[in-house]
């Protein structure tokens, strides 16, 4: 599967309410960068056809975050879960194959895991492509039936 047939979701949409601060929980700060800034770099090595970040809650702040880093924003509102958030990005992320969704807020998120991720999925879609199986019908001799694959 060609990259072009990748994309990457993240969901950023979310409140953070756990966390009882009124900066949205994707914007909070580990290792010097907000955490979905630590899930874009880590995915920008996949070299997806698309990034495209689910943003909801303090949408503008996010996106001012999110789009230095090339992905594309789409906006959920209202916030009706994490369905409806891939249901926001499904049209976002065109024709591609394979969509990666990601957590906004996984930080620890290593790049190393996400290439194994996509190259474990693409070995498994190439075992089936190549496992696809001919059956043809045949009916000799007479009212005795064969088949073949």
């Amino acid at each position: 599967m060609a990259k072009k047939d990748l994309a990457i979701v993240v969901l950023a949409a979310g409140k953070g309410t756990r966390l009882k601060s009124n900066l949205a929980k994707v914007l909070h700060q580990a290792g010097g960068r907000t955490l979905v800034e630590q899930v874009l770099r880590a995915c920008a090595p996949l070299g997806a056809k698309k990034t495209v970040v689910v943003i909801g809650h303090q949408a503008e702040q996010v996106a001012t975050v999110v789009e230095p880093s090339g992905a594309s924003t789409v906006l959920q509102f209202p916030q009706h879960g994490t369905g409806h958030a891939m249901q926001v990005a499904r049209r976002a992320i065109g024709g591609a194959k394979i969509a990666v969704v990601l957590p906004g807020d996984a930080p620890l998120i290593r790049t190393e895991t996400l290439k194994a991720l996509v190259a474990a999925h693409q070995r498994e879609h190439r075992m089936k492509e190549s496992q696809s199986v001919e059956t043809r019908r045949h009916a000799e001799p007479k009212n005795a039936r064969f088949d073949q694959i």
